[in-house]
């Protein structure tokens, strides 16, 4: 796929090779302009990257890509990355503690998806008519707004959705989706989420799962296309000042490096934004304000034979426990061709917090002898913890504008999305709005 217009005299320097750089990378690259992208480690991805152990390639954690994703599925397209290459796609296969409920890939949404509330076993009548009401209210009319925004628990106690629809549906989705418990979590981008990721286009609620590790399903692909279409990757260069000039910027690294650029895309986590005060005071003011959340992973290898009834498996929330409760189980021999290895997942604070990452791995595997007591010991077990994994969605969440106080210094990544919590598909978006800014402004001369 060659560029769309010829070559403009901007150079864009972006900072920071996530999904979000990468984006706006892929775009600006394609319509022409001289891109060079500058990471500070020493391999691409930011939080979309893998980890390399003795015995096996994993994830930083476990990432779920939806059939929504639309501009992430149109990005692998423009880098001419097939979707099956890269992606194993599951109709939506909820298993949560008795509630089984699926959705079929041949009708479109949302029939599909109140077909198989109708179908679901493991609940009653009246609790799949009161979801029912509420997922089709939610698809009739807008979702509300951020002036009237409230937590998701008061949204949903409003809807009178009961204890069990709570925890078995509800809370789960909010802590996969936003990394946020239902008290703090926002109603405004809660809603988002079930409209376009459970409501939206056809096949919107397909589950898309790596089938290899983060960096070599999607990251390296697109560093390799970028490379092949004379991008500039750099890596080791992590950025500590930024100086304006009559026309353009000077940047200078901690390497003692430095370069320069017509315009600047920052597509660094909000947490780094604050050692740029001077150029952006806004943004890095408001940094200060948000809080994060982590997600922790628990790698356990079993035996080879050993296998989940679906790749993806949730428990509903109980307060009756002392001990930290099991969300999800990944069985990634079923999309990422590693056979037996589970990767648990502790989404958002919790009792894990207090516990080391060795006291951890035992407490998991006892809670998951309880649960599997034929599948033995694992082999081995892995605690892997990011701890500023996302920022927290919270009530009346405003983030800051792409474009700063400084002309030609953009901001790019998931936490600025208007009304979608922090996943790839916000930073791909993000991205995307970048490279179209500085392409508007670029044609408009």
């Amino acid at each position: 796929m060659g560029n769309n217009q010829q070559t403009s005299n901007t150079h864009i320097a972006i900072i920071g090779s996530g999904m979000a750089g990468l984006s706006a990378a892929v775009h600006l690259q394609q319509l022409g302009h001289s891109v060079s992208v500058y990471e500070a480690a020493q391999h691409a991805g930011g939080r979309t990257r893998s980890v390399h152990l003795a015995r096996a390639q994993v994830d930083n954690g476990q990432h779920i890509l939806l059939g929504a994703y639309h501009q992430t599925l149109n990005l692998l397209h423009r880098c001419q990355i097939p979707e099956h290459q890269c992606l194993q796609r599951f109709p939506l296969d909820w298993r949560v503690g008795r509630l089984h409920l699926r959705t079929s890939k041949l009708l479109p949404s949302p029939i599909n998806l109140l077909l198989g509330l109708i179908q679901a076993v493991g609940t009653t009548w009246s609790e799949k008519i009161s979801l029912g009401k509420l997922m089709l209210g939610l698809y009739l009319k807008p979702s509300l707004s951020k002036q009237d925004d409230i937590s998701v628990a008061q949204w949903l106690a409003e809807r009178a959705q009961s204890v069990w629809a709570i925890e078995h549906i509800w809370r789960p989705i909010c802590l996969a989706a936003l990394n946020t418990p239902i008290e703090q979590a926002s109603a405004y981008y809660f809603c988002h989420v079930i409209r376009d990721g459970l409501l939206g286009s056809h096949r919107a609620s397909d589950m898309l799962l790596c089938k290899q590790d983060l960096s070599q399903a999607l990251i390296n692909p697109i560093i390799q296309y970028l490379q092949s279409q004379g991008v500039n990757i750099v890596y080791s260069h992590r950025l500590i000042s930024i100086e304006k000039l009559n026309r353009g910027f000077s940047l200078q690294f901690a390497n003692q490096q430095q370069a320069q650029a017509s315009h600047v895309i920052l597509a660094i986590p909000p947490a780094n934004l604050s050692a740029f005060q001077d150029s952006l005071p806004q943004a890095a003011s408001w940094t200060k304000q948000i809080h994060y959340q982590p997600i922790t992973t628990v790698y356990l290898q079993y035996a080879a034979n050993i296998s989940l009834p679906a790749p993806m498996l949730g428990f509903p929330h109980t307060s009756t426990t002392n001990s930290i409760e099991l969300q999800w189980l990944f069985d990634r021999g079923q999309f990422a061709q590693q056979a037996g290895l589970i990767a648990v997942v502790l989404s958002a604070h919790g009792k894990q917090d207090a516990l080391d990452n060795q006291q951890l791995s035992a407490e998991v595997i006892r809670l998951m002898s309880e649960r599997y007591p034929e599948w033995g010991a694992p082999l081995w077990a892995k605690c892997i913890r990011e701890k500023r994994a996302t920022h927290r969605c919270d009530v009346g969440l405003t983030p800051p504008n792409m474009l700063t106080e400084t002309p030609g210094l953009l901001l790019a990544g998931d936490y600025l999305h208007p009304h979608y919590p922090a996943t790839i598909e916000a930073a791909v978006q993000s991205g995307l709005d970048c490279a179209r800014w500085i392409e508007a402004q670029d044609i408009s001369r």
